[in-house]
């Protein structure tokens, strides 16, 4: 019997906790926020069938989403207008503040969900593609569901992370010299990885089922 002691929901409404307990506003706070909500809103939105609460799936993203202007602006403008900077974090933190605080009850079949989900993004990745900024996004999903699942997310974890490195990097020479700084081969190279790490999750998960002949 697969053994596990945390459920998702207990593992989104830990990462919910930990995104409110933070009250600093520097650029690794702003980032440790952005990561304890995507984990919460990464789960909640995968198991939208099952709570159907689509008004706190809706606010989680908006909020995301200034955290993550917040963020691109310390990376490309660090010290070239403070006000502005204000401006962004007023805007995040008002909305955080008016965010009516969401814990996810306990829903069976999480776990299945959660696990074809996984799944979905493998098929995805397995196919060719150009968009960079989407396997960056598919890989960080498939860590944080993998870790909500208790699996070893470690491959993962450090794929997400040398990804997400060589995007900031790219989008800070846009911005100073107009051209992209992207190593297109160490980049893919990173994807593979990601690729085959996911593919042994599933294959070693409770879920899996190999046909035989």
């Amino acid at each position: 019997m697969w053994r596990v002691s945390l459920r998702p929901e207990e593992y989104a409404n830990r990462a919910l906790s930990n995104f409110f307990s933070i009250n600093e506003y520097s650029v690794e706070k702003i980032h440790d926020e952005r990561v304890e909500l995507r984990k919460y809103f990464t789960v909640l939105q995968t198991l939208y069938p099952l709570h159907n609460n689509a008004g706190v799936v809706h606010e989680t993203g908006k909020i995301l989403k200034l955290l993550g202007e917040v963020r691109n602006y310390d990376l490309t403008n660090p010290t070239a207008d403070p006000d502005k900077r204000d401006q962004l974090l007023y805007s995040a933190m008002r909305k955080k503040r008016a965010f009516r605080i969401y814990y996810l009850p306990v829903l069976y079949g999480s776990r299945l969900l959660l696990f074809n989900e996984l799944t979905r993004i493998l098929n995805i990745l397995m196919e060719p593609s150009k968009n960079f900024h989407l396997y960056r996004k598919l890989i960080r999903k498939s860590r944080f569901i993998s870790e909500s699942l208790e699996y070893d997310s470690t491959v993962l974890k450090i794929a997400a992370k040398e990804l997400g490195e060589q995007l900031d990097q790219n989008m800070i020479s846009l911005k100073k010299i107009g051209k992209e700084d992207l190593d297109e081969g160490k980049f893919m190279h990173q994807v593979k990885a990601a690729t085959n790490g996911l593919k042994e999750i599933i294959e070693h998960s409770e879920f899996y089922f190999k046909n035989k002949k």
